[in-house]
């Protein structure tokens, strides 16, 4: 039995999201929107180990390990419109009378506690009916009320109930024009906090940079929110592809976690894929595996506006799928590493791990993306991922310091102070980061005497012979420690 995971729904871009990634499970296990097996076109072995993202009722039909949360009754007009609404069960539902009006504040202090006791049962009820529970996934915005907000009281309550469960934070990060509210800025950076404190890994992408994949590469000419919906899916889908179907090179959540998140401050993943090609374009090309490999680390197949060879590359986790060996994979990754495009902080010799699973890359009806015969996702942790942080943090500071639209975050009882404490702890997030480019000398203590002058001492090339001082390489003997723990709103 493999582990099974509780996917939680937050706010409308939460939602609709989680619509695609469902349509996009449905098309891989070969299940119809009633959550029935398809009869006809149905691939040999989907149907394996479906009882990860789905459990089965008395009747036989699948149904979603799925909790859908909102403050307003947009879980059931969006659900009432959707071609899949028969396969959700109304009781995981969670809605309320008002939404949040794009104001942290009201979804984590004033409105959203009036559905938080409703939203952790049903979180608790869907985790109660696994056997083997391995993680969360939580799809939101965080340039909303409700996903920032009410997202963060999720949290909060997912890691106290469930503190030894991976939470994989999925969510949009506001970034240039393309936001719909003023605020967003606010909001992203008042629900970094409980970020850094209770998710596992944080999984960021950013319209920008959807939009652009779905207009250059695509060539959609009317993008939609749906459009950017199913790149995003395809990635959640890879991550847990190889626990769903067996393959030459399993990797499970776990797996990718361990190897790509080297320290808790440094969580911050992005997402990249390849070929990111239409049908009409993909049926004249001919792609290897080395060629894909080599796609998946430019900057236009980045799922959030960063540039990989610009940057340095703390961890990456390359999963295959398709008509791939090992020999080709390894042929991939040395081209990579010749070609200097994906370079690796100093401190980690390898950097890279590789997954391969044979099942083909699929495609939900609605995407416009071609289903390649080979194709490979990358989850990286990039010190690049700063300079999104960077901006919006500058963003909130450029109306703070005006006081603009504070007001209203302070009528819903948030105090002013807690602004500051919030781009404070997004700040410290920012120089972990910085300092992990940092090659810096450690002192290590021993407590056998055997040692001579029971102190041994690792040296490296830097210059300077003073360890930064960083929750992330920790502090030297007689430093002064700062506070510990993370300031939460």
């Amino acid at each position: 039995m493999p582990g099974e995971v509780v996917t939680v729904q937050c706010g409308q871009a939460g939602l609709q999201l989680g619509f695609a990634f469902w349509e996009l499970l449905l098309a891989e296990h070969g299940l119809t929107y009633e959550g029935t097996q398809g009869k006809h076109n149905v691939p040999e072995g989907c149907q394996n180990n479906v009882d990860c993202f789905f459990y089965e009722a008395h009747t036989g039909r699948s149904v979603p390990r799925s909790a859908m949360i909102d403050l307003d009754n947009s879980a059931e007009s969006l659900t009432g419109w959707s071609p899949i609404r028969r396969l959700f069960d109304d009781e995981f539902s969670v809605s309320h009378k008002e939404d949040a009006s794009s104001n942290f504040a009201r979804g984590y202090i004033s409105v959203g506690p009036s559905v938080l006791s409703a939203a952790n049962d049903v979180i608790r009820r869907q985790a109660e009916m696994c056997d083997s529970l391995q993680s969360f996934f939580v799809c939101r915005s965080l340039g909303g009320g409700t996903g920032s907000g009410l997202g963060s009281l999720l949290l909060e309550g997912i890691a106290e109930q469930f503190g030894k469960k991976y939470i994989l934070d999925s969510f949009v990060w506001p970034f240039n024009s393309q936001t719909s509210s003023v605020v967003e800025p606010y909001n992203a950076v008042l629900a970094t906090p409980t970020i850094c404190a209770h998710s596992s890994a944080a999984l960021l992408v950013d319209n920008t940079a959807l939009f652009n994949i779905s207009r250059n590469l695509l060539n959609v000419e009317s993008v939609f929110h749906s459009n950017l919906n199913h790149l995003v899916a395809q990635v959640l889908s890879a991550t847990t592809l190889s626990t769903r179907f067996e393959g030459t090179l399993n990797s499970t959540i776990e797996h990718t976690l361990v190897n790509t998140i080297p320290y808790p401050e440094l969580k911050f993943l992005t997402a990249s894929l390849a070929p990111l090609t239409n049908l009409k374009k993909y049926q004249f090309e001919r792609a290897s595996t080395k060629d894909i490999t080599i796609e998946c680390v430019l900057p236009s197949r980045c799922f959030a506006s960063i540039d990989y060879t610009k940057n340095r590359s703390i961890a990456c986790h390359i999963m295959y799928r398709g008509d791939v060996t090992p020999r080709d994979v390894q042929e991939g990754v040395a081209a990579v590493k010749e070609h200097g495009t994906l370079r690796f902080v100093d401190w980690i010799p390898t950097g890279l791990k590789c997954s391969m699973n044979s099942r083909l890359m699929c495609v939900s009806p609605e995407s416009e993306l071609a289903p390649a015969f080979q194709s490979c996702c990358m989850l990286a942790n990039n010190t690049g991922i700063t300079s999104l942080l960077e901006k919006t943090l500058a963003d909130m500071y450029k109306m703070f310091n005006k006081r603009a639209f504070v007001h209203w975050f302070v009528g819903e009882g948030l105090e002013e102070g807690e602004f500051l404490e919030a781009s404070e702890r997004l700040q410290r997030t920012i120089d972990d980061y910085h300092e992990s480019l940092i090659d810096c000398e450690y002192y290590y203590e021993y407590e056998d005497e055997g040692h001579e002058g029971g102190q041994g001492k690792e040296t490296a090339p830097s210059e300077s012979t003073t360890e930064p001082s960083s929750p992330v390489h920790g502090k030297r003997e007689g430093e002064e420690k700062e506070p510990g723990g993370t300031s939460e709103v």
